[in-house]
């Protein structure tokens, strides 16, 4: 009797694990990087009495609906969105290059880079430190972009 309980036991433990599903491996960094980003705020912070900056706050309307595009290959654009500063401008204002760096924690694109701070599927959010310059301390300068 006692056999057959084991058996059953072990049975149903085989049933049991058998019928598990193996779980995805999770995105890699170029996976949740390809997509269609936004840029949803930028704050340059100085040391004091200038502090934190809305730098978005001073960007023009008709830059804020930008699309950056990432491609997995490597390549990204620049798509003016639905409003052009200029009607008479290309819909895309640039194209080129994007890298990672250092391990996959700083990311180069629009002939800058940047230090990851963090991403997933929806946000991407970025950093860099400026040096001092036309009357400005050295500060940072971060910036936040939305999956679209």
């Amino acid at each position: 009797m006692q056999m057959r309980i084991l058996t059953l036991a072990l049975l149903s433990l085989l049933i049991f694990t058998g019928c598990q599903k193996d779980d995805p491996p999770p995105p890699t960094k170029t996976e949740l990087i390809s997509r269609n980003w936004k840029v949803t705020a930028m704050t340059a912070v100085f040391p004091a009495p200038i502090g934190t900056v809305d730098v978005l706050g001073q960007i023009d309307a008709c830059e804020k609906d930008n699309i950056i595009k990432i491609q997995s290959a490597g390549t990204y654009t620049v798509d003016e969105g639905a409003t052009k500063c200029d009607p008479t401008d290309p819909q895309i204002v640039e194209t080129g290059n994007w890298a990672f760096a250092n391990n996959e924690t700083k990311l180069t694109i629009i002939g800058e880079t940047w230090d990851i701070v963090s991403l997933s599927a929806t946000t991407l959010v970025l950093k860099q430190d400026t040096a001092a310059g036309g009357g400005l301390p050295a500060g940072t300068l971060n910036l936040t972009l939305t999956a679209q």
